[in-house]
């Protein structure tokens, strides 16, 4: 009975627990906290509170609550956070914070590598100096470049700054669902078992590339640990994808499918072969507000939007 106990409470190591203990002068007292040894717990406070085996009365181990992927509060924070991993995934070759404004330039390859990203508080992500000065400065870092000025905007937290860059004559580019779901909703998918061969690879190969027919951004892909799944048919590489994990997180990018191939299911079986090649929990992709097609796959595998961003360009 007592080596039961002994190895219940060294095999609950790590785990939150509440524990109701026999007090010796009468009746009985409680611990709540994270139990650190058979015989310690480590309350919220930080203190270490000690105890006996012999004196527990009833204890149990208290279930993490498993948090669905974009939930919690508040909001801008979840989303200030899914930008966060995107960006780490996606690294420019040069960055500069201006306050809490970060200019990203990568040779002009893709709009998140070569746009201002604000990650301050709302309104207007702090700038580095009062807003007008600020967008000259946006203007003067881009124009040295080579490169149109561009802003990255997470919506809604900055849809105040968003307003304001309409009015001064900043347009929409592109608009861009963020989605999110959790590895829980893939459980009843399966592979399509074609006539086909799937590649993985650690680095974006030139095939690889040639399959969506860019190879410029071979340096900021390569620049950050991912995932290369390709699907080869008759010789040919027709369907790719990548995926990148981050902070228990994988982050779904460049997700494409050759025209002639296309609604024969190897979207469905690179999206499958992704989320098999992660070890994250939840998962991430972007995808443009117009592209029904990619949405209405990406609603089947349960994602769901979580919020949006916008591209404004001068």
């Amino acid at each position: 009975m007592v080596a039961r106990i002994l190895d219940t409470l060294t095999s609950s190591v790590g785990s939150r627990v509440t524990i109701r203990l026999h007090d010796p002068e009468g009746g009985f007292r409680d611990l709540l906290g994270i139990l650190e040894s058979p015989s310690t717990v480590r309350k919220r406070d930080g203190s270490l509170a000690s105890f006996r085996w012999q004196d527990i009365f009833v204890w149990k181990v208290i279930p993490e609550k498993n948090h669905l992927a974009g939930t919690g509060s508040p909001r801008s924070l979840r989303i200030m956070e899914l930008e966060d991993l995107a960006e780490a995934t996606w690294p420019a070759s040069e960055i500069e914070d201006f306050g809490h404004w970060r200019f990203r330039a990568g040779s002009g390859f893709t709009r998140r590598a070569n746009s201002v990203r604000p990650r301050g508080k709302a309104p207007y992500g702090e700038p580095g100096h009062e807003l007008g000065k600020s967008l000259d400065h946006v203007v003067q870092f881009y124009a040295e470049r080579g490169l149109p000025p561009i802003f990255h905007l997470a919506l809604p937290v900055y849809s105040e700054l968003d307003d304001l860059l309409e009015e001064y004559g900043w347009k929409t580019s592109i608009e861009a669902h963020v989605m999110v779901a959790d590895r829980r909703t893939f459980e009843n998918f399966h592979f399509r078992r074609g006539n086909y061969f799937i590649h993985v690879l650690n680095q974006p190969s030139d095939r690889w590339l040639d399959i969506q027919g860019d190879r410029q951004g071979k340096a900021i892909m390569a620049s950050y640990p991912s995932q290369y799944v390709a699907i080869e048919i008759d010789g040919a590489w027709v369907a790719a994808g990548r995926i990148s994990d981050v902070n228990q997180w994988g982050v779904i990018s460049r997700l494409y499918v050759q025209p002639e191939f296309r609604l024969t299911g190897l979207a469905v079986e690179i999206l499958c072969q992704l989320i098999a090649h992660s070890r994250a929990d939840k998962f991430m992709l972007q995808v443009d507000i117009e592209n029904g097609s990619a949405i209405s796959l990406y609603e089947k595998f349960e994602f769901q939007v979580h919020h949006n961003y916008r591209y404004r360009q001068l």
